[in-house]
């Protein structure tokens, strides 16, 4: 645009956003991550889908080629984690977890045949002394928690609260600049 003004010419010069230089057979997929109003007008979808046809016509990658250009996905290698190997295979099995065994908390008497063996008397003896210490040991900690647990789960909220605020701060920025930037990329697309 250029204007006289005595003389002096003053030109304005607009630049067109840059073009990428395309390889040869690369597909570039535009999309934006915005929903028209106007797709629920049947005569626009219409529209919409023919464009959508028209391309995939002309896009040498096929719909089931669209995720090839990634890269694979990482083989697991539980080559130091037995355990995890163990897991991971059952779970790729569609096996039902193995349930656990809950006979350590159970406090019974010898068998019938081992009634009369001290041993196996003694031995019943220690894995109930086991169980009521562990059972001293609850107590002992819900008493700890009932006296500071209060004040420990308050400063936990507080923490939580913060860090929830601070979340949700970083959240209405980046909403502002995926806003600015889906606004920009309809600009050009519209012009």
């Amino acid at each position: 645009m250029a204007a006289g003004n005595g003389g002096n010419t003053d030109i304005l010069m607009l630049e067109a956003p840059p073009q990428l230089p395309a390889a040869p057979a690369a597909v570039i997929i535009d999309a934006l991550p915005y929903i028209d109003d106007d797709y629920g007008n049947p005569k626009v979808k219409a529209e919409v889908d023919r464009l959508v046809e028209d391309e995939m016509r002309r896009s040498s990658a096929k719909p089931s080629d669209f995720l090839k250009s990634l890269p694979p996905l990482p083989t697991f290698n539980f080559q130091d984690h037995p355990m995890l190997a163990r897991e991971y295979e059952r779970v790729r099995a569609g096996k039902p977890p193995v349930q656990m065994d809950t006979s350590r908390y159970g406090l019974e008497v010898p068998p019938m045949n081992k009634r009369n063996d001290e041993t196996a008397w003694l031995q019943a003896l220690q894995k109930a002394q086991r169980l009521l210490q562990h059972q001293v040991i609850r107590l002992e900690n819900l008493d700890l928690m009932s006296k500071h647990g209060p004040e420990v789960w308050k400063l936990y909220n507080q923490q939580l609260e913060a860090f929830l605020s601070r979340m949700q701060s970083q959240v209405l920025e980046l909403n502002g600049n995926i806003e600015s930037v889906n606004r920009e990329r309809k600009y050009h697309q519209v012009i």
